[in-house]
């Protein structure tokens, strides 16, 4: 694959990136991309976005996936720490898993697993979160800058999140200069709207949401009664599910982004390839 080609893979169905300059593109088709997640609530198949990580490692990425044990635990102080500590180790398997089922070689891929305990109490990572909240208001600082931080302390190029996470992301690129650490680019994954609904995926809807635990029968229910309005493309839960998690999927798989779906005319079925 060519520095072009592997650029290309990186950017592909993103809803927006930012500071990917030319030099911080080539940087990517060769290092590194991080990416986060939380360890609170069992993330819907929608919001995790493995088909794009498997390209990023097509890409010829090397992948960080933060294991965020300390900010899950700072979110809501609900949890006990061996609790996180086994959601984490969960997490870890149901994201070799499904990279797996999408025919991503976990053995060869560049792929790191890093447990946010392992670095977010050290004194350095402690002095720059102090520093973050001296320089903006402290609540920003403490909502963004742990966030922020993870791109210098994971040392990586890029972070890979949705586009729900801009602020953030906006946040890193002018603040983590002032700390005299470099810029990184940020990829956007675009939020997919719920089944029901014209809006963002909500988890207090589980008729709404496909879940990673969801059995095929239980898949095939709540795409059943899911709301498709003919001809309306915006806000429309189910095509958003298959341009961004199917076709990706299948294009990460074969590459080529198909979806077959079988028709009846009159006494025949025949499938209709997209």
């Amino acid at each position: 694959m060519t520095p072009e080609e592997s650029i290309a893979l990186i950017k592909a169905n993103l809803a927006e990136v930012r500071y990917c300059t030319p030099r911080s593109s080539t940087m990517l088709s060769s290092k590194r991309s991080g990416y986060y997640e939380s360890t609170g609530v069992l993330p819907q198949l929608e919001n995790l976005p493995i088909a794009k990580i498997g390209q990023l490692v097509q890409a010829g990425c090397h992948i960080k996936i933060l294991l965020a044990d300390v900010h899950a635990y700072m979110d809501s102080m609900k949890a006990p720490s061996e609790l996180i500590a086994h959601r984490s180790e969960y997490y870890k398997f149901l994201i070799k898993s499904m990279l797996h089922v999408i025919v991503v070689d976990i053995d060869t891929a560049k792929l790191e697993f890093v447990r946010g305990s392992s670095y977010q109490w050290d004194k350095d990572y402690t002095m720059d979160s102090r520093r973050l909240e001296a320089m903006t208001k402290l609540s920003t600082a403490r909502k963004a800058g742990a966030q922020a931080l993870d791109e210098q302390y994971l040392n990586v190029d890029a972070q890979l999140g949705g586009i729900d996470q801009r602020k953030i992301f906006t946040f890193a690129l002018e603040n983590l200069p002032k700390l005299g650490y470099k810029k990184r680019a940020h990829l956007m994954n675009a939020m997919v709207p719920g089944l029901e609904e014209a809006q963002k995926l909500s988890s207090s809807e589980p008729s709404s949401k496909i879940g990673l635990l969801d059995t095929p029968e239980e898949v095939s229910k709540k795409l059943k009664k899911a709301m498709c309005v003919p001809k309306k493309v915006e806000g429309n839960g189910v095509i958003a599910f298959i341009e961004h998690i199917v076709f990706l999927v299948f294009a990460v798989k074969s590459g080529t982004p198909t979806f077959a779906v079988g028709q009846r005319d009159g006494d025949f079925w025949f499938t209709k390839t997209f």
